[in-house]
């Protein structure tokens, strides 16, 4: 059975964990983590299927596979700094953005490519019911609106596009992933980014309006396909909110998805890690 080291709080608890744990595989956690599971009650029954460790070496010396559930800041450095006990995992799965500026990115992606780590970096979308509404009808006469209405959240570095979050580094960088996957150039693609909002158009055919903007209320997530106005999906986030029968959060069964297919055969990324030299000039510009 292999075995998930998770390094970090937040969406690696109550999002991966989860998803770990229905696919069978052995979960390791720090110690100081024991506390958040037993005092949130959709987590509590999690503690016993949970090897826990006070030190994180030792976690990640047991470990088979590792998950990365920090700011990308942290996750640089912590990389950096563990590198040799990093390189032998079967699989390393990433937060994205990998860092918080391209440069960082582009020599973490050399320095595991050298070494032939597998790894993933969190670009979800591909895995959506929506992605694959698109992919289904998706032909060369299509035109694909999507808006998003993006919840502020009460942390500093999300909202921030120069420590790795704000509208285009954190959130818009994932529907790049998703336009090279379609076999988008990035010749084609054109953005405009600031601190609060982007937008992202292509050229060519099939065409993509995608929008993004912070907002205090009202967050929404719709997809449309404009020569036939017909609506693909129309949710307050990209990843669902409506409830899933045998889950407790919609998004665990998609992260489910994703570390199953991962792991047999890792989404290419090199061309979205390339794009993030772009991502940067827009943002000092």
């Amino acid at each position: 059975m292999l075995k998930f080291g998770i390094l970090g709080a937040g969406f690696g608890i109550y999002g991966y964990l989860p998803a770990v744990h229905k696919l069978g595989y052995e979960i390791l956690l720090l110690e100081r983590y024991r506390e958040t599971l037993n005092k949130r009650a959709e987590l509590i029954e999690y503690v016993s299927h949970v090897n826990f460790y006070k030190k994180e070496e030792d976690l990640i010396a047991e470990s088979d596979c590792l998950i990365f559930a920090r700011t990308p800041q942290l996750q640089y450095h912590f990389i950096l700094q563990n590198i040799d006990s990093i390189l032998n995992k079967r699989h390393v799965f990433l937060e994205k953005p990998l860092t918080d500026n391209s440069e960082h990115s582009n020599k973490l992606f050399k320095l595991f490519t050298e070494y032939r780590l597998n790894f993933s970096i969190g670009y979800l979308f591909k895995y959506t019911k929506w992605f694959r509404e698109i992919s289904n009808v998706l032909s060369k006469s299509n035109v694909f609106q999507i808006n998003w209405q993006i919840p502020l959240v009460d942390s500093g570095w999300k909202n921030s596009s120069f420590l790795g979050g704000g509208p285009i580094r954190f959130y818009g960088i994932h529907f790049f992933t998703l336009l090279f996957d379609l076999g988008i150039d990035a010749s084609a693609i054109r953005v405009e980014a600031n601190t609060s909002s982007f937008k992202i158009d292509t050229l060519g055919n099939p065409k993509f309006e995608i929008r993004g903007k912070l907002v205090e209320t009202d967050p929404s997530f719709n997809v449309t396909e404009l020569k036939t106005g017909d609506p693909l999906f129309s949710e307050s986030t990209p990843l669902g909110r409506r409830p899933i029968s045998g889950y407790s959060d919609p998004r665990i069964p998609i992260i489910v998805e994703y570390l199953e297919n991962e792991l047999s055969a890792p989404t290419p990324i090199e061309k979205t890690i390339l794009f993030e030299k772009q991502i940067d000039e827009i943002l000092n510009r």
